[in-house]
């Protein structure tokens, strides 16, 4: 199908993750109402983030979105100017919405791959400029495996967003009780039914989510080998949980080798 027309209506017929703004100016029906503008605020902090580390463009970079969903940031970075774009997710329904969607927007820079982003099919696609992992973190059982997956394929930048739980970094005895142990951050287990039955397409199929604090994320990400790793700030007028801090964006660098401008 490759009459524009005809693939708009396709769209229109269906609910969606993100609001599309579609070429015809209408917006794809999304289904999360109110709290898509989640999704506006994550763009304008990426963009404002990837503009800041390549201030000469990123045409002919390469950039691996994991978890891409439907794609919504796979578009934004093609046509943001990266010359390829490689998209996974583990859903095949959000694949063949991506594709599209794809096809709809005319971005053949962007191609999909249908995988959890720790298989060996993810490891196999190689490094990249830069590597998305939006919104994904907290859905997962493995988060830290997760987080060794964007590193490794990682080649300049990294760009981490994360949904995040109460800090709980009270001491506890290690092995005696006089031993006490302090932690460096805490994960909260949710128990993630309820988002696999309501919200299939949308979730990771596990139903136990590990929900980072942000004193965990700020100490693994250095752990996991990335530096010059700071927060990305959110803008006033952006999503209350971006602007209170229940969520957080950063900005990591793969190794103290990087020419990216920081």
């Amino acid at each position: 199908m490759n009459d524009p027309n005809a693939l708009e209506e396709v769209v229109l017929a269906r609910q969606w993750f993100y609001p599309f703004a579609l070429p015809s100016g209408r917006t794809a029906p999304c289904a999360i109402g109110p709290a898509g503008a989640l999704h506006d605020t994550r763009e304008r902090m990426l963009l404002h983030e990837i503009g800041r580390r390549f201030p000469e463009g990123v045409a002919g970079l390469s950039c691996l979105d994991l978890g891409c969903n439907e794609g919504f940031y796979s578009f934004a970075m093609a046509r943001a100017g990266f010359g390829r774009v490689v998209a996974v997710d583990l859903q095949e329904e959000n694949i063949a919405a991506a594709t599209l969607l794809r096809d709809l927007f005319d971005l053949p820079q962007v191609s999909f791959l249908c995988a959890d982003l720790e298989s060996a099919d993810v490891r196999s696609l190689g490094v990249f400029d830069v590597v998305l992992l939006l919104g994904v973190v907290y859905h997962l059982e493995d988060p830290v495996g997760a987080l060794r997956t964007a590193r490794a394929a990682t080649g300049n930048l990294c760009v981490v967003e994360s949904q995040l739980a109460p800090e709980q970094l009270a001491p506890f005895p290690w092995g005696a009780r006089r031993n006490m142990r302090a932690p460096v951050g805490s994960f909260s287990v949710l128990d993630a039914t309820p988002d696999v039955v309501e919200s299939p397409r949308y979730v990771h199929p596990s139903k136990v989510s590990l929900v980072p604090s942000a004193a965990a994320m700020e100490w693994l990400l250095p752990a996991v080998g990335f530096h010059d790793v700071h927060q990305v700030p959110a803008p006033e007028d952006g999503y209350e949980q971006m602007v209170s801090g229940d969520r957080r964006m950063w900005s990591c660098l793969s190794s103290e080798d990087d020419d990216a401008a920081g």
